[in-house]
């Protein structure tokens, strides 16, 4: 029962992180958020939010995303892949705040306490199970 519970709630804090940064990196993207770049992009290479916004629809959207879809179908190394997303979250959230110089009083202290969360609950994950070869007895194969 445990073990289902965390994969649910890991599934679901992955999936919905996954689309939420998709959807805001898409409106960073396209311009249809009102950002200051002169403020928030003045430590950094960029003049707009394009690339920075391309950058979040990809590393903690899209990777995100697929790792809730691995964790959800079991696919190999689904544990691994899941701890991985949470320790990329918080790196994501420690570079922007090195590189911006700039904290975001409700979205950096979130993603930060996701990343923490989705890395716990991934280590919660039970380990993946190796199949054991089929054992054999002392006439298995021989004519």
């Amino acid at each position: 029962m445990r073990d289902t519970v965390v994969r649910l709630v890991l599934v679901a804090m992955l999936l919905v992180t996954g689309v939420s940064a998709m959807w805001g990196g898409y409106m960073l993207a396209t311009g249809a958020w009102e950002m200051d770049p002169a403020a928030w992009l003045a430590h950094t290479p960029f003049g707009s939010w394009t690339l920075p916004g391309l950058a979040t629809m990809l590393l903690p959207g899209l990777a995100v995303f697929l790792a809730g879809v691995a964790v959800l179908t079991s696919a190999p190394h689904h544990r691994t892949i899941a701890i991985a997303a949470g320790v990329g979250l918080i790196a994501w959230v420690g570079v922007e705040l090195v590189w911006m110089q700039v904290f975001h009083p409700v979205l950096h202290p979130v993603f930060l306490g996701v990343g923490v969360v989705v890395a716990v609950l991934g280590w919660l994950l039970p380990h993946e199970r190796t199949q054991e070869p089929a054992a054999r007895g002392p006439l298995v194969g021989r004519a």
